[in-house]
């Protein structure tokens, strides 16, 4: 099943496309550069772009380590620690719900 995420950006309906796509188990990044958010730039060589570019292999990890505990291992904010939060936690899964959203926002 393929799904999209948003951004958010007005530049995703005007151009058609979304800033990730999730069709079984691969995740499809677009528009991830290699900025060098400590020095706030971006370099004009491609390859020092693509060294400087986020490694998402780790996601996973990041996502048992840092979010799990509140939105739930399969993401459906139903986490341990999520009794009782205000707000709850978004539940990831609601694409209707996550499609009015930036995943920066989350």
């Amino acid at each position: 099943m393929r799904r999209l995420i948003s951004s958010g950006s007005p530049f995703e309906a005007a151009g058609g496309y979304s800033r990730a796509v999730v069709d079984g188990e691969w995740v499809f990044v677009a528009g991830t550069t290699g900025f060098d958010y400590a020095a706030m730039t971006i370099s004009d060589d491609p390859a020092e772009q693509t060294r400087q570019a986020p490694d998402l292999r780790s996601a996973a990890a990041d996502y048992t380590t840092h979010c799990a505990v509140c939105h739930g291992t399969a993401g459906r904010g139903d986490g341990p620690a999520a009794k009782g939060l205000t707000p709850p936690p978004a539940d990831l899964t609601d694409a209707d719900r996550m499609g009015q959203h930036s995943v920066f926002g989350l």
